[in-house]
Order: C-alpha cells, then sequence, then structure tokens
C-alpha cells in the first residue's frame, strides 16, 4: 500500500487498513510504503495545536509538487519493491532506470521554462505549494485562508490587500478542487491575476499522468497556458 503521509490519509486511511485485516499493509510493516516519509519535510514545526488551523505535525505532506523529492521517493519506493518482490528486480530495475532517464531529462527542461519565475512573489489559497515554490525559487506573499484549512473571509481579503501594498503579488494561485470564489474576488480587488494549476493527476483534463503535472504546472505559472 502507498500513501502521501504526513498525516494527509488520516481522515480515512486507519479506518480501510483497520478493516482490510492484513497486518502486512499497517503502518512499519513492509507492505507500507509512505511517501513523504522518504523526503525532507517542510513547515514542520516543534509543537501543533488547533489554534494553528489545519497543521500537519509531521510537516506539510504535499510532497510530490516538487520533482527531486518524486525522484527520491521513486528510488525508495523501487527499493522497497525489490525487497518485497525479488523476483521481479530486473523488471523494477529497468523501469525505475527508465523514468529516471526521463525524469531527469525533463526536469532540466521545466527548470529552464520556469526560470522567469524564480524571486517572484505569489498568493495562495492553501500552502499547497511550498515544496513547488521551494523548487521554482517563489515566495509565498500571503494566503487566502486565515490559517490552514479555514475559510476566507472578507476581512481577511482586506488586510491581505493591505499587506500587499508595500510588495506586491505576481499571481494568485489555487487549485482545481477549491473554490474559486475566493481567488477570483481577491483578484477583482488587487488586479493581480488568479491561476488554477493542476496540483495532482487528473486536477485537469490533460493532466494524465506526473510529467503532465509539471508541464501544465509550469506551462500555466508562466503564462504560456491559460
Amino acid at each position: 500500500m502507498i500513501c502521501s503521509g504526513a498525516e494527509l490519509e488520516v481522515g480515512w486511511l486507519p479506518l480501510l487498513q483497520r478493516q482490510a485485516g492484513n497486518k502486512n499493509v499497517l503502518p512499519n510493516a513492509r507492505g507500507y510504503f509512505e511517501a513523504a516519509s522518504m523526503v525532507e519535510r517542510l513547515d514542520v514545526h516543534a509543537e501543533v495545536d488547533r489554534s494553528m488551523g489545519d497543521v500537519h505535525a509531521a510537516g506539510n505532506p504535499h510532497v510530490h509538487l516538487d520533482p527531486r523529492r518524486i525522484l527520491t521517493i521513486a528510488t525508495a519506493l523501487q527499493t522497497r519493491l525489490i525487497e518485497l518482490d525479488p523476483a521481479g528486480k530486473e523488471v523494477y530495475q529497468q523501469r525505475f532506470d527508465n523514468f529516471k532517464q526521463r525524469w531527469q531529462k525533463a526536469m532540466t527542461q521545466w527548470q529552464q521554462q520556469a526560470s522567469q519565475l524564480k524571486g517572484t512573489r505569489m498568493v495562495v489559497h492553501h500552502r499547497d505549494w511550498v515544496y513547488l515554490f521551494d523548487w521554482l525559487g517563489i515566495e509565498i506573499a500571503g494566503a487566502l485562508e486565515p490559517k490552514p484549512g479555514l475559510p476566507t473571509t472578507a476581512g481577511h481579503l482586506v488586510s491581505l490587500k493591505q499587506a500587499l501594498k508595500t510588495k506586491s503579488a505576481a499571481k494568485i494561485v489555487y487549485t482545481a478542487y477549491q473554490n474559486p470564489r475566493a481567488a477570483k474576488r481577491f483578484a477583482q480587488m488587487t488586479n493581480i491575476p488568479a491561476v488554477e494549476l493542476p496540483y495532482t493527476v487528473g486536477g485537469a483534463d490533460e493532466v494524465n499522468d506526473l510529467f503532465s503535472l509539471f508541464d501544465v504546472t509550469i506551462k500555466r505559472l508562466t503564462g504560456e497556458q491559460q
């Protein structure tokens, strides 16, 4: 069983694991693979309480938005699959090598395409984007949520607009699964363009794998595709 981890699936996965009656997919078993635990996580807090909003004690779970971390996760997954199925080693190795070659080539291309974004500031709806922004050198200028997971309020948008007067932002980004109302409202208030990003595979019609996820994300961030 493969999951993102860092408590992203905490609301439903433990129940599913218990109902499965399969000890091999429980936490700490070899058949349980938690992607976030394979990489360094951002937004890790020494202490977490509910007053902070929807904050994960194990750190930000959206690790799939950094291609560098994806490659690290893929390497660890290959190793785990070989441990579980030694007879399939050659197949796993070949497929990983093929993925690694294509992924590294794509990463170089994405970095070249996104070079203009380095040093820019963007407003986010939720802190989904810390890993992508860390990779591309983009600064989070603010969030539409007053606290992670809390709904946007009119008062918060006014405060955020005031905060951006000294140093504005290039874009407002939100995901396909978030209500676009707040982003579009803030775009009207500030004349900062709002851009919907797919966030994950299936988040846009043309996003059917990890490669197209980053293709579309970078094109939308750079303005090549709206």
